[in-house]
């Protein structure tokens, strides 16, 4: 099972980095790293199934396609900015990882904007 997999991974390397964050704390952080994009990588293979998931999902709504690559890209950004934020705060770089931080919600904010008016249009015929 892959959670299995990269649980037992993760663990290990925090043992890993445990043991040489006193006497070899750059190796500690390239190990971490290293492990961090493994993971990623594995990450990455596993969306060919969440996409084939969400045209399934499209299949049975009558939900616009431009409306399902706008929420993949929604969550690639949010998973890209939790991977990168938590390198940053490991190694002591908080401000960069709370800019890095604030440009992601700005450009989640930029990609919704067309989802929200389309929302907005709607309750307002609704109303009216």
């Amino acid at each position: 099972m892959g959670i299995i997999r990269v649980v037992l991974l993760a663990m290990g390397t925090v043992c890993l980095g445990m043991l040489l964050k006193n006497t070899q704390s750059s190796f500690a952080m390239m190990v971490s790293f290293a492990v961090g994009i493994l993971i990623f990588i594995w990450i990455t293979k596993l969306m060919s199934e969440v996409l084939t998931q969400f045209q399934a999902l499209q299949s049975y709504t009558t939900i616009p396609p431009k409306y399902i690559v706008l929420l993949l890209r929604v969550l690639g950004i949010a998973y890209l900015t939790q991977f990168t934020t938590d390198i940053c705060r490991e190694n002591g770089y908080t401000a960069v990882a709370g800019q890095v931080e604030n440009f992601s919600k700005i450009t989640i904010m930029l990609l919704s904007m067309p989802m929200v008016m389309n929302l907005l249009d709607m309750v307002l015929r609704c109303v009216s």
